[in-house]
């Protein structure tokens, strides 16, 4: 029986806060890197010729 207890609050002290670690670090990085993305956009405008980008001027 002590085992099972030991067991059980094992599983609760350790997993629960490494799942909510790894969901929250992932969020964090998805967030991240979309916001990488939007800055990146809106600071490089490019057009596609061909296969190929070009810088294009501001209008």
């Amino acid at each position: 029986m002590a085992l099972v207890v030991f067991a059980v609050v094992s599983v609760v002290v350790i997993g629960v806060p490494l799942y909510l670690a790894v969901h929250s670090w992932s969020g964090r990085s998805d967030r991240r890197a979309a916001e990488a993305r939007r800055r990146a956009s809106s600071a490089h405008p490019t057009t596609a010729t061909g296969g190929r980008t070009r810088r294009v001027l501001a209008p």
